[in-house]
């Protein structure tokens, strides 16, 4: 059952980079600046990242709810985290604060398959 959550969620994954790649195209052929809008590269890391995130959360036993307690912030924008539908990314220090909760670094957080795919 987890195994087939996870591998919907490689599926939204890849529809999500088909998606970022048209609006890449899209953007190229404008002449106007996007500032504050996040390139395709930077999609795709945040939506590496929610993977990453949600694996990690599954393949230690735990909820939504008593991670995001672990980590002292809402259990709403922990949500938004792993959903690979909102727009909303994490940081750095968030991620930083998810691997000292779950016992791992950084460099094993971002040690993973996830990341490779292209």
């Amino acid at each position: 059952m987890k195994y087939r959550k996870f591998n919907n969620s490689i599926q939204k994954y890849r529809k999500n980079l088909c998606n970022a790649n048209a609006l890449h195209k899209n953007h190229q052929k404008k002449e106007t600046c996007c500032m504050g809008k996040l390139r395709v590269e930077d999609i795709i890391l945040r939506d590496q990242i929610k993977l990453r995130l949600k694996e990690l959360r599954e393949k230690s036993s735990q909820n939504k709810s008593d991670l995001s307690k672990d980590v002292e912030i809402d259990r709403q924008n922990f949500q938004a985290w792993e959903k690979l539908e909102i727009d909303r990314g994490m940081s750095i220090y968030s991620v930083s604060r998810v691997c000292k909760v779950l016992g791992i670094t950084l460099k094993d957080f971002f040690d993973s398959n996830i990341f490779n795919e292209k």
